[in-house]
């Protein structure tokens, strides 16, 4: 059962561990490529470990609340998108107000540097590449296999 207390189908379970091996698939894929180059254990921790967690809470606390305001609030999932929208472009631009990137930003533009180059990236690694199809098989039959009620035979 979830956090909300809604039953999930076998296949939907099967989906979640298909989600958890892509996520380890990528740990040990990009944590390999990080290891390699060495790195002080107490900036992984503070810069790397803490915040992801800080912000898986943060994450599952955000759709839970989302989740209970539009199942029991009857809340309008559009208008709680553009809140959240709203909100979260807030945020960014108190954000950048003080920030390095901010000033930057001030100083020289948005856009200051780019070039026809900026556009292409480096090529997603082989991890990456094997972890996309678990991924969008996940979604897929997770939303295809919805747990049903079944009903008793009387």
């Amino acid at each position: 059962m979830g956090v909300t207390g809604q039953k999930q189908s076998i296949q939907q379970v099967g989906a979640l561990f298909l989600l958890i091996i892509a996520a380890v698939l990528l740990s040990f894929g990009e944590g390999s490529s990080k290891r390699s180059s060495g790195g002080n254990p107490d900036q992984i921790l503070f810069h790397g470990i803490i915040p992801v967690l800080v912000a898986s809470v943060l994450s599952g606390l955000a759709s839970s609340l989302c989740q209970w305001a539009s199942q029991v609030k009857k809340h309008s999932s559009y208008l709680m998108t553009v809140e959240m929208s709203i909100v979260g472009s807030l945020c960014v631009l108190v954000s950048t107000a003080k920030s390095p990137d901010g000033e930057a930003i001030r100083k020289h533009g948005l856009f200051y540097g780019w070039t026809l180059l900026t556009w292409a990236r480096k090529p997603p690694s082989l991890y990456c590449l094997a972890s996309l199809p678990l991924v969008v098989s996940s979604i897929s039959i997770y939303q295809k296999y919805p747990y049903q009620v079944k009903k008793k035979e009387s």
